[in-house]
C-alpha cells in the first residue's frame, strides 16, 4: 500500500490525519509506504497519532521515503523512531539537548504506575518557568506559592486524565492497548500543544452501558465523556490521599478553554472541538480506533486562571483539600 503523508501532520489538518489513520488501520497489506515528499509541518498530535498507529505494526514493513532531513531530525529528537520501525529514512546526527520546560518526547504509557510521573513531565512542558519554584518555596501574602497556584492543579488534572485513558482503553478485549503522549511549547505564538492518544476500545465501547449515554453514537460518546465524573475509576490507586474522581478530562478542557485554547477529540468516526462544542463526522472515511485528544492553550494566560473554580464537584471536596488559587 502506498500513501502520501499530508502536508500538515497535526491539529491544523485533522481531516487528512484521520483519513490516513483510517486507511492504514483498515489495510492488511504487509508493506506500507508513506511518501513524505510533501510534508511541511508536524506537531505533537500528528506525532502521537502516527506513533500509536504504527508502533503495533511490528510484522509490517513500513517505509517513509523522501522525508526531509529537518523532519527526520525532529522525529528522531521526539523519540518517534524508538517506538516505530521505519525504513528508508536518513536520520541526521544532531546534538541532543534536554528541554523539560518546553517539550515532552513521544512517550508510551503502558499502565497506571507511570501516570503520575508522566503527568509531571507534561505539567512542566505546559507551564514552563511559571512553576520554577519548588513546592516548599515561601508563600506570598495569600498563603500560596507558584507551585500551589499553577503546577499542582494542572498536574492533578493530567494525572487523572492519563489514569482514566490507560484504564478505559484496555476494556472490552483491548488489553494490549497503550496511551501515547507528547507536548511542545511554541515560543513564536506562546502556544502549548499536548496530545494524549490511545489505540484502545474508544469512548463508545467504554461508555456503552453508562446511563448518561442516551444515543449510542461516537459523537454522543465524546460529549458524554466530557461530563464530570462519568469516567471515574473509584477503584483506582489513590493519588495523594484521594481516589480518581473522574474530573481529569472535564478540568483539562476547562483549563484549555480558559487559556485561549481548546481540546480536539476524535473517537471512532466522530470529532469534536470544545471551543464551540460542535461535533462532526470525520470526512473521507476517517476514523480513530481509540481516543485521540489534542490540548492547546496560550501559556501566558495560565496565571489568570482560577483553577480551583474550574474543578467540578466530587464525592470528595477536592477544591478544599487542594490549596489552589
Amino acid at each position: 500500500m502506498k500513501l502520501k503523508l499530508p502536508r500538515i501532520l497535526g491539529t491544523r489538518n485533522n481531516s487528512e490525519l484521520f483519513a490516513l489513520a483510517g486507511k492504514i488501520s483498515r489495510s492488511s497489506d504487509m508493506r506500507i509506504e508513506l511518501d513524505a515528499s510533501e510534508l511541511e509541518f508536524i506537531d505533537p498530535h500528528g506525532l502521537t497519532v502516527l506513533g500509536a498507529l504504527l508502533s503495533p505494526l511490528t510484522d509490517r514493513s513500513i517505509s517513509m521515503p523522501w522525508l526531509k532531513t529537518e523532519f527526520a531530525g525532529y522525529l528522531d529528537r521526539m523519540d518517534f523512531f524508538k517506538h516505530c520501525q521505519i525504513q528508508d529514512v536518513e536520520i541526521p546526527d544532531w546534538r541532543r539537548h534536554p528541554h523539560p520546560q518546553s517539550l515532552v518526547e513521544l512517550t508510551c504509557v503502558t499502565d497506571s504506575t507511570k501516570t503520575d510521573e508522566i503527568a509531571n513531565r507534561l505539567a512542566d512542558a505546559i507551564t514552563g518557568k511559571l512553576t520554577s519554584a519548588p513546592p516548599d518555596e515561601e508563600t506570598d501574602e495569600e498563603g500560596k506559592n507558584q507551585y500551589e497556584r499553577f503546577r499542582y492543579p494542572l498536574w492533578y488534572s493530567l494525572s487523572e486524565l492519563l489514569e482514566n485513558a490507560v484504564t478505559h482503553a484496555k476494556q472490552h478485549g483491548y488489553l494490549r492497548s497503550n496511551v501515547w503522549v507528547a507536548a511542545q511549547y511554541y515560543e513564536k505564538n506562546k502556544e502549548v500543544k499536548m496530545s494524549v492518544v490511545d489505540n484502545g476500545c474508544g469512548f463508545l465501547r467504554s461508555l456503552y452501558t453508562t446511563p448518561e449515554l442516551k444515543v449510542k453514537t461516537h459523537a454522543n460518546a465524546i460529549r458524554t465523556a466530557l461530563k464530570e465524573r462519568v469516567s471515574c475509576n473509584r477503584d483506582s490507586p489513590y493519588i495523594y490521599g484521594h481516589g480518581n474522581q473522574g474530573v481529569g478530562l472535564t478540568t483539562t478542557m476547562r483549563i484549555a478553554n480558559s487559556a485561549r485554547g481548546k481540546l480536539m477529540i476524535a473517537s471512532g468516526n466522530a470529532y469534536l472541538e470544545t471551543k464551540d462544542m460542535r461535533d462532526s463526522l470525520l470526512p473521507e472515511n476517517g476514523e480513530w480506533n481509540g481516543v485521540a485528544i489534542a490540548f492547546s492553550c496560550r501559556r501566558h494566560f495560565l496565571p489568570g486562571i482560577n483553577v480551583r473554580r474550574l474543578l467540578p464537584d466530587t464525592e470528595i471536596d477536592l477544591r478544599n483539600q487542594l490549596t489552589f488559587v
